[in-house]
């Protein structure tokens, strides 16, 4: 079974779960007790715009600097001589324990920026996808596991983002 929500229509994890719990009704209904493996993932996207009035080169991964934790960032400043000419810049995190595999996908794309790079547009990105490859009860997939991925794909959020972006959701 697979499902998929995009920005517009998710409103929170309880909404999805109910949805979700429509599908393993009609699993239930067919015969199916146990799940084999499962994910979830939500991918996270900030819109940028960075303008220097002066003409001067801004550097591509400053917006990441603002809205990512400090701790993931330590490698950008090495690319301030490629700066103009980098498009994408994505990083891979994977974590391990036990049967759950979580990925952490974090970084920017540029979308449109100006010869002198002084002008860029682009999105932040974080991608976060937890996995269990180990067969459970379709029962407890609803009443633990399903809310479990949730708060640990919260947790890997909230350990990604800085404090101003936080502040930033939080005023909306």
């Amino acid at each position: 079974m697979q499902y998929k929500e995009t920005g517009q229509t998710y409103s929170s994890s309880n909404d999805f779960n109910s949805k979700i719990n429509q599908g393993i009704a009609f699993l239930k209904e067919n015969g199916t007790t146990e799940c084999k493996a499962f994910s979830l993932r939500k991918i996270n996207i900030a819109d940028f715009v960075s303008n220097n009035m002066e003409n001067e080169e801004v550097s591509t991964y400053d917006p990441l600097r603002e809205l990512i934790a400090p701790y993931l960032l330590c490698t950008y400043e090495d690319f301030r001589s490629s700066n103009k000419f980098i498009k994408q810049n994505i990083y891979t995190i994977q974590f391990e324990e036990n049967d759950y595999f979580l990925t952490i996908k974090y970084g920017y794309i540029i979308s449109e920026k100006n010869a002198s790079s002084s002008n860029i547009k682009g999105q932040i990105v974080i991608d976060l996808s937890l996995e269990k490859k180990s067969s459970c009860s379709i029962d407890i997939l609803l009443s633990e596991e399903l809310q479990k991925c949730h708060q640990e794909l919260y947790n890997a959020f909230r350990w990604c983002i800085s404090p101003k972006m936080f502040n930033m959701i939080n005023e909306e």
